[in-house]
């Protein structure tokens, strides 16, 4: 079971402003997506940005680093996250820590290494988002 977490959008990194400068050098249909719903896509933005973070570098040890398909890297990310996310808001913050990506539509890859013990690190997410909730909490 993962915890649900609501980002801040100002004042924060990255924020609003970070994304529309990473959209702006991309040529996504995400452009689109954001502009359609711009608070739905920066929330999927930011909790990828948070996974790649704070989980890819538990695993960079873990196995040779291989393009893998985006879809597939996405379901394990909303595994965590604990919810459905915009894939292009995923390649977004792929782009943005300076993940390698090729190809195109449903054969896009990014380069990670290997998701076997991405499990192991669910306890240690779900406490920090647990932290994050509860000092959320104690700024209101």
């Amino acid at each position: 079971m993962s915890l649900s977490y609501k980002y801040e959008t100002e004042h924060c990194y990255p924020d609003v402003l970070d994304l529309e400068r990473i959209l702006r050098s991309m040529s996504l249909s995400g452009a689109e997506a954001y502009r359609s719903n711009p608070e739905a896509f920066f929330q999927d933005f930011v909790a990828c940005h948070d996974w790649v973070l704070n989980v890819l570098p538990c695993l960079h040890n873990h196995g040779k680093h291989l393009p893998r398909f985006v879809t597939d890297i996405k379901a394990v990310v909303e595994r965590f996250v604990g919810r459905e996310l915009h894939t292009d808001a995923f390649l977004v913050a792929c782009h943005e820590q300076g993940l390698s990506l090729s190809g195109v539509g449903k054969f896009q890859q990014v380069k990670v290494p290997s998701m076997a013990r991405v499990a192991e690190v669910l306890p240690r997410w779900n406490e920090y988002i647990a932290e994050k909730i509860e000092a959320q909490r104690a700024a209101a």
